[in-house]
């Protein structure tokens, strides 16, 4: 542990010593959460609302979710990395919080739900696939059981995540 305060050291003392370091760290973490986190929910709030029995409404909104993964992917990226800054400049306090453990388990299981989604989303036909509107493919049920299930997870993990982040701030 020393090791790692060492060398976390000067990172600390900069992120400290700077207001405009620090409130950039933050303000990037927050926005990321916000516009990552935002864009994830509501893509997953409209696949939650698709009537069962409309097979267009699915392809439609399987092609929506498709194009936020990658909006969502880089909110991913810039939370990770000024998550890693902001443990980095307390790495004492963070390292021994349980807190800190459980956003971390939140964090990973997020992003395996996603790998997941976009796992089944990758073997679902789109609505502009080489079928064509005369022919549409059909998503079967089963399938799209579970593509709403990865939707209600994502829900639970992004918002358990924020939640467990605030408490994580304010204990810290």
């Amino acid at each position: 542990m020393e090791r790692i305060i060492a060398w976390c050291a000067p990172w600390s003392a900069l992120f400290d010593h700077s207001k405009w370091i620090s409130g950039t760290v933050t303000g990037v973490h927050i926005m990321a959460l916000v516009i990552g986190g935002g864009l994830a929910i509501a893509a997953d709030r409209m696949t939650l609302r698709v009537p069962v029995t409309d097979a267009v409404a699915r392809r439609v909104q399987l092609d929506e979710v498709r194009s936020v993964h990658g909006i969502v992917l880089v909110n991913i990226i810039l939370l990770f990395v000024s998550g890693v800054l902001l443990a980095m400049a307390d790495v004492e306090t963070f390292l021994e919080s349980p807190i800190f453990w459980v956003k971390i388990a939140f964090v990973v299981a997020l992003v395996v739900n996603g790998a997941l989604l976009t796992r089944l989303e990758q073997r679902l036909p789109s609505a502009t696939s080489a079928h064509g509107p005369a022919n549409p493919p059909i998503i079967d049920d089963r399938l799209w059981s579970r593509v709403r299930w990865f939707s209600w997870s994502s829900v639970f993990l992004w918002s358990a995540t924020a939640v467990v982040g605030i408490v994580l701030s304010n204990a810290a």
